[in-house]
């Protein structure tokens, strides 16, 4: 099961955070996937999934899907 998360930090100091879509692995948190902003057009799947971390991001459940 993948989670689907998008970027809600905003701004932090002079610094804009774009509202980016993450894809985590739900088992293991590990970011199988990317989307950027603001166009989201194509998704950057990872053959190798990649360590991520939450901490310091304000991030927003949008969905999940069983694969990609």
């Amino acid at each position: 099961m993948i989670e689907i998360f998008i970027e809600k930090t905003g701004k932090v100091g002079e610094f804009t955070y774009q509202e980016h879509k993450y894809f985590l692995d739900k088992k293991t948190g590990k970011l199988v996937a990317f989307q950027p902003a603001p166009e989201y057009t194509e998704v950057k799947v990872f053959e190798k999934p990649l360590t991520f971390s939450k901490r310091f991001r304000k991030l927003k459940k949008i969905g999940e899907v069983e694969s990609l």
